[in-house]
């Protein structure tokens, strides 16, 4: 209905608001904290991943771990190989060993030669104990067993029992699972908003959205030339090792807050222009 009292004007009764949807609200001053929501995925910290190598040509007689997902301590037992070069230079050792018992300490050379097989024994991959067994035993075996370097869950296997593996060859690798990392992709418009050092929350679906707060720790310096994407890392921790490589992830990144005069999105009307 027109106003009676301002010319122009329209008046609205109760029933004519609630008909059509309209609301009024005051305009307010206050702190306006914007966020940024990316998707992403955990994934291995690779500076927790190790590539165990072969270094030097060998035939695999054992493997102590034939699945991937195997949990390995360090220390422990992870492969067994024949190798005639290890052999041989075993028995350079042992020799060298046996001949500076009978010869005078004097000679300098003979005690050169034992710490060139030692040198040599090591270099193959061979642990300090393994060498002073063999210095206390004197016995010699046609395998060699190789232990890991390191503690964490077996993620490939390259090589199987019998087969042969070249000077440098992979034959496992490990990954220790403490810490993973969450890798968001983001467009090249929302990099301004993202700053290195940024507090965010990781929301991990799979767990019933679990909420664990990181802040960035890399933004990739380089864009991906189709698609204008770059990628955003986090690292977090995994004490419970219940987070898993390959589950999905949300990232919100707080963003500065901006004082202002603030009022409902939908109170905007936007025109043409």
């Amino acid at each position: 209905f027109p106003s009676h009292d301002n010319p122009g004007e329209i008046y609205l009764n109760e029933e004519q608001q609630r008909l059509g949807n309209i609301k009024t609200d005051t305009l307010s001053v206050g702190n306006l904290n914007e966020k940024t929501v990316l998707t992403g995925v955990l994934n291995y910290n690779q500076n927790e991943r190790q590539s165990i190598n072969s270094r030097i040509m060998v035939r695999i007689d054992k493997l102590y771990y034939k699945t991937v997902g195997d949990y390995i301590a360090a220390g422990s037992p992870l492969y067994e190989i024949y190798s005639e070069e290890i052999n041989n230079a075993k028995q350079e050792y042992i020799l060298a060993i046996r001949e500076r018992k009978n010869l005078s300490k004097a000679i300098v050379k003979v005690d050169e030669i034992v710490q060139a097989a030692v040198n040599k024994l090591l270099l193959w991959g061979l642990s300090k104990k393994q060498i002073q067994d063999l210095e206390q035993t004197k016995k010699l075996s046609n395998t060699t067993t190789f232990y890991s370097p390191t503690s964490g869950y077996i993620t490939s296997i390259a090589v199987q029992e019998g087969s042969y593996v070249m000077d440098g060859g992979n034959i496992v690798d490990v990954a220790d699972l403490s810490t993973l990392w969450v890798e968001t992709q983001a467009y090249s418009s929302q990099l301004s908003l993202i700053q290195k050092n940024s507090l965010s929350k990781i929301l991990i679906p799979d767990l019933d959205n679990l909420e664990i707060k990181a802040q960035v720790e890399f933004i990739n310096p380089e864009l991906n030339d189709g698609s204008r994407i770059n990628t955003v890392r986090f690292t977090i921790a995994n004490k419970a090792q219940k987070l898993k490589p390959g589950m999905p992830v949300y990232v919100i990144i707080e963003n500065s807050s901006a004082h202002s005069i603030t009022l409902p999105s939908d109170a905007v009307i936007r025109d043409s222009k």
